[in-house]
């Protein structure tokens, strides 16, 4: 390459003296046309975009609702029945007894409580007239109680009553009573009372 040129630059040098001493302009040798070699774009290399990677978003859990705790209805207990106490029962006991003096009969009516412990309240003593005789009077009425009368004259029930208001534990009352007999002459007598509970006694036919 440096030979070619340097050849060249001769000729060219001779041409030019030849020229001056002519009188003639030199005929320009025209100038080696420069070859230009295409030079390719530069070729873009393409930047890959950044994938976006797609951060999946976790589905929500559920959140799984408390069950229910099912208090469960208390049973209702039956209630028991009171279980009734027993009344205890006084004892009470009536006994009558008659004397006659003629037609007048005197009769006596003994009412015991034979309870140690348990009194007789609101104790209604009676003696009864016996059919066809008349109440004469009343000849014995221990303390505390009260004579009521003759009650239920012309009837079935012709009766000599009294009241009491307690009959104590252990304890015994008398109560007398005369009647004019007719032919009849027995006769009976009770008592009754209202507490602890209601109950009575009844005595023996009794005649003098």
């Amino acid at each position: 390459m440096r030979t070619y040129l340097q050849v060249a630059l001769a000729f060219l040098l001779i041409a030019v003296a030849a020229a001056a001493c002519t009188g003639e302009e030199p005929t320009p040798t025209p100038s080696p046309t420069a070859t230009l070699t295409p030079v390719p774009p530069p070729t873009a290399t393409p930047t890959p975009s950044p994938t976006a990677t797609a951060t999946p978003i976790p589905a929500p859990t559920a959140t799984p609702s408390p069950t229910p705790t099912l208090t469960p209805t208390p049973t209702a207990s039956p209630t028991p029945a009171p279980t009734a106490t027993p009344i205890p029962r006084v004892p009470v006991t009536v006994a009558l007894s008659a004397t006659a003096v003629g037609t007048l009969v005197t009769y006596t009516i003994a009412v015991t409580n034979a309870s140690p412990n348990l009194a007789a309240g609101q104790v209604t003593v009676a003696g009864v007239i016996p059919t066809g005789g008349t109440f004469v009077r009343e000849t014995g009425t221990p303390e505390g109680s009260t004579f009521l009368g003759n009650a239920g004259a012309g009837t079935t029930m012709n009766s000599a009553v009294w009241t009491t208001p307690t009959l104590a534990p252990g304890a015994k009352v008398q109560y007398s009573y005369q009647v004019s007999v007719g032919t009849e002459r027995a006769a009976t007598a009770w008592a009754s009372w209202r507490e602890p509970r209601v109950d009575f006694a009844v005595s023996e036919r009794a005649s003098p």
